[in-house]
């Protein structure tokens, strides 16, 4: 597919990093209908503010990085104005920084994504089921006696403890971030397992990456899921993207 072919723009944070590289190279390397500008840091700003047509914004630089370009976009309010909406894939954002993610959010979509893989959001969902309307299948594990433990290990690379990852399924499983065990070992991907154990028996989910590329797949998929539909300001996760007008 030319450049003459692609319905949409996205402007790439973080392109120099582990999983910014990755998501440059495959949309590159493979046929997506948009096109991904990847300026370095010292020309993000002036890339942002002489785009003329609508876009999205696609940031996976650190926590610092993200509270830049959101205080950019809050003390700029003009520039909103072709911004389709925020993918925000940094993690370990600070109370301050959610905060003024929550108010941006009350005039662009922002979409928030702890794992960009497609298996760790299904595996999300999964522990949120529900059995009926107030019920859900952690409550029945609880009621039956089940005790609930999460081991995240990642590479020595990864900076924050717990992971983003690991913050999230913590959340959906009704975990503790304080009884979450973290380790960092060589140059895992990602390993997250959930263990319900009593007496005499044990029940895990688990989710192992063993290729980083799936991260960048994922993402592109978001961006083309996401450019597909129209959002009102507000903010999202990855399966509101994946479900909307299914």
């Amino acid at each position: 597919m030319d450049q003459n072919q692609k319905s949409g723009t996205v402007i790439l944070c973080g392109s120099s990093g582990r999983l910014g590289s990755l998501i440059l190279k495959e949309s590159q390397n493979h046929p997506y209908p948009f096109q991904v500008y990847a300026p370095s840091r010292s020309e993000l700003l002036e890339k942002i503010t002489q785009q003329k047509d609508s876009y999205w914004l696609l940031d996976v630089t650190l926590p610092e990085g993200t509270e830049s370009l959101v205080d950019f976009f809050l003390q700029n309010p003009l520039q909103k104005k072709i911004l389709k909406g925020m993918i925000i894939g940094s993690t370990g954002h600070s109370d301050i920084l959610l905060q003024k993610i929550q108010k941006l959010s009350e005039s662009l979509p922002m979409i928030i994504v702890s794992n960009f893989s497609l298996g760790v959001m299904a595996l999300q969902e999964i522990l949120k089921a529900s059995i009926d309307k107030d019920f859900k299948v952690i409550d029945l594990l609880k009621s039956l006696g089940f005790l609930s433990s999460l081991v995240e290990v990642h590479h020595i690379h990864k900076k924050d403890k717990p992971s983003g990852t690991a913050k999230s399924l913590a959340h959906a499983a009704q975990i503790s971030f304080e009884d979450v065990v973290s380790l960092r070992e060589g140059e895992v991907v990602g390993d997250h397992k959930l263990i319900y154990s009593r007496e005499g028996e044990e029940l895990s989910f688990q989710h192992v990456a063993h290729d980083r590329n799936i991260f960048a797949k994922g993402a592109l998929k978001l961006l083309e899921r996401a450019m597909e539909q129209e959002f009102k300001p507000g903010i999202y996760e990855s399966k509101d993207v994946f479900l909307k007008n299914n």
